[in-house]
C-alpha cells in the first residue's frame, strides 16, 4: 500500500464507513508529509553542524588576533 491503496471497502458499504476510511487516509498523508519535512530538517543540521563548528573555531582565532 505504499502509493496504492490504502484501505478497501467490503459490499454493502455505508457512506459513514467510506468518510472515515478517507479521513484516515488523509490523515496518514498528512503524518507522512510532516515526517518528511522533519527528516529533511534534520539532515540540513546534520550537514550544517560540522560546518558551524569549525566557522566559530575560525572566528575564535580571528577574534582573538585583533
Amino acid at each position: 500500500m505504499k502509493e496504492g491503496a490504502y484501505d478497501y471497502l467490503t459490499k454493502p458499504f455505508h457512506m459513514e464507513d467510506i468518510q472515515l476510511k478517507v479521513e484516515r487516509a488523509l490523515n496518514v498523508r498528512k503524518t507522512e508529509m510532516a515526517l518528511k519535512k522533519v527528516k529533511g530538517l534534520i539532515l540540513t543540521l546534520i550537514i550544517l553542524i560540522p560546518v558551524l563548528i569549525s566557522m566559530g573555531i575560525i572566528f575564535g582565532i580571528f577574534w582573538k588576533g585583533v
